[in-house]
């Protein structure tokens, strides 16, 4: 698994768990199955484009706070404590 690849996994896993949902919910938000969102969040799925949109999206977070990297992305504590959802 790529460096890149395993930063991605963690963060959807890191936004999921933010909510507190669970996969099974996350899926249900997505359209993705559970299984997929497992194979996403332990890297072994890199997601197409469509499916990091719809994550995206459901997280209510631009695609790119998805990818960046841990010290230049937006923390998750802003739109969890103010109620913003990170989108422009």
């Amino acid at each position: 698994m790529s460096y890149r690849q395993s930063q991605f996994s963690n963060f959807v896993r890191e936004y999921r768990n933010a909510r507190s949902w669970s996969q099974e919910e996350l899926s249900r938000r997505t359209g993705l199955s559970r299984p997929e969102i497992s194979a996403i969040e332990t890297g072994r799925l890199v997601p197409s484009t469509a499916a990091a949109l719809d994550l995206a999206d459901a997280f209510g977070c631009r695609v790119e706070n998805l990818f960046r990297r841990a010290d230049v992305r937006e923390p998750i504590h802003a739109w969890k404590s103010t109620g913003m959802n990170g989108a422009v």
